[in-house]
């Protein structure tokens, strides 16, 4: 799969994102049908989080001339953790407007220092702090154990299992003051992926060898598995723990296969070669190859950062003082507003170094390392 292609696949992602937040806020009937977790089950992160694991362990494991793990991970933690900032900047305005100095004086230092220390922080901005956590997680095991990443996946599967032992928000109760997601088991999500990308190319050789009834095969029954539980349907319907989004927060051991199901499938139509799932991969390669979509990808830190600021803006509305109508069109039209802006600042951030350098625009332009989180 090429970068461009990856690119188009996270910004349909982080639209994803940005409409499904806005149609919890806004609560307008029938808005989930049209965003693709109705249907499969898997939100966006669940897509996400792999495929930039994907992507970090193809560039520091998978390739010839790997980059220096080490090097990569500062870099992009230092990029994450200024965003991550600027995500608190509306939460930081709301408490210290609350904040009464004359009886605590102490308060509003106190809050910028929890927000500044990632104990804090306003909503919607999980998958940021997923990444910081998820990049220290991989700190630890590259120091522990080198390039190996077969230990690396023991390391975080013993760091899941605490977590399905012992769960709570964030890392083992780190970072878990304002967002749900337990991150001691993401990162399991996250590290796995990492060791895919790295053994990328001995997993290239085997899918080019493997029979081409295997594609359809494994699109079929990740799809079946994933939507079949999503809906409650025979047999997931013998315990609440195996449909719907129950286990999501947590990524139970069954949440964790759906969501590897569901990737699986995926990843299964768009490199198949048989006539079955040809229709949906030329679908597919179509729609996530085109230039707005893959804008938005490849900026994904700055989309992310910029629909964590409108949705501040949207969680200060009373909604359920309008109409239904109403609340339809501010869903479509915040979904609007966030996709154009991110056109206009992928416009202004590429033509300059494109005009200059006379280097081709878009996704030919984009360099290994930026598509691996986004550019930033």
């Amino acid at each position: 799969m090429r970068y461009t292609l990856v690119d188009g696949m996270r910004g349909h992602l982080l639209l994803g994102m940005m409409y499904a937040h806005m149609s919890f806020s806004t609560a307008v009937p029938f808005a989930s049908y049209f965003h693709h977790a109705k249907w499969i089950g898997l939100y966006d992160a669940e897509f996400f989080i792999p495929i930039s694991g994907f992507l970090i362990g193809l560039l520091c494991f998978g390739t010839d001339r790997p980059r220096s793990f080490g090097r990569f991970a500062v870099t992009r933690l230092r990029v994450i953790y200024g965003y991550m900032l600027i995500c608190h900047v509306p939460f930081l305005l709301d408490g210290l407007t609350g904040v009464d100095w004359a009886e605590s004086p102490g308060a509003g230092t106190r809050l910028l220092v929890e927000s500044l220390l990632l104990q804090k922080g306003g909503y919607y901005a999980d998958i940021l702090i997923i990444y910081i956590c998820c990049f220290l997680v991989c700190g630890g095991l590259s120091a522990l154990f080198g390039a190996d990443l077969r230990k690396w996946c023991a390391g975080s599967a013993l760091i899941y299992a605490a977590s399905q032992v012992e769960g709570s928000a964030g890392l083992f109760g780190l970072v878990g003051g304002f967002q749900p997601f337990d991150i001691a088991a993401w990162q399991f999500l996250f590290v796995i992926f990492v060791a895919l990308g790295g053994w990328s190319p001995a997993l290239r050789r085997r899918a080019l060898a493997a029979p081409a009834w295997a594609a359809p095969v494994l699109a079929i029954g990740g799809l079946w598995l994933t939507a079949s539980a999503a809906h409650g349907l025979p047999p997931f319907n013998l315990h609440p723990a195996l449909n719907g989004f129950d286990g999501r927060m947590e990524l139970t051991p069954f949440y964790l296969v759906r969501v590897l199901a569901g990737c699986l499938a995926i990843t299964a139509i768009l490199v198949g070669r048989d006539a079955l799932t040809a229709p949906a991969r030329a679908a597919l390669r179509w729609y996530f190859s085109l230039g707005p979509l893959r804008r938005v990808g490849r900026w994904s830190i700055q989309a992310f950062t910029l629909h964590v600021l409108l949705m501040a803006a949207a969680i200060q509305v009373d909604w359920t003082a309008l109409s239904t109508p109403l609340r339809a069109a501010a869903l479509v039209g915040a979904v609007a507003l966030f996709f154009g802006l991110m056109q206009l600042y992928a416009l202004w951030r590429e033509a300059p170094s494109d005009a200059a350098s006379g280097a081709p625009s878009g996704a030919e332009a984009a360099s290994g390392a930026r598509s691996a989180g986004g550019r930033g």
